[in-house]
């Protein structure tokens, strides 16, 4: 299940005299979409359970790579292990296009 769409802003680091531990300046770089994040769940019952659930939320990830819509650099960002008697397995999903769409 897909629970969430949402554009990311394209964005990059400027550098600056901040001390360590405190996040950088960012300064907007185009109004392009490039990066759009996916948050979603997969029910163990379907997915698999503990080893496998991960293996198949990577296979998802894997063939968005492969199509021709998303680039290699499309990521799993986050998919903690489900709850000790969890039903779901959640995921996080960073899709990078691979032309930018114009907004």
């Amino acid at each position: 299940w897909i629970t969430s769409i949402a554009p990311l802003k394209n964005e990059a680091a400027v550098e600056d005299d901040r001390p360590s531990g405190r996040p950088p300046k960012t300064a907007e770089v185009s109004s392009d979409l490039k990066k759009i994040r996916v948050e979603g769940l997969g029910y163990l019952d379907k997915i698999g359970f503990q080893r496998d659930s991960f293996a198949n939320i990577t296979a998802l990830v894997e063939g968005l790579k492969k199509s021709d819509l998303f680039s290699e650099e499309t990521k799993l960002d986050l998919s903690p292990q489900p709850q000790l008697n969890g039903y779901y397995r959640s995921f996080l999903i960073t899709l990078v296009l691979e032309e930018p769409i114009a907004l």
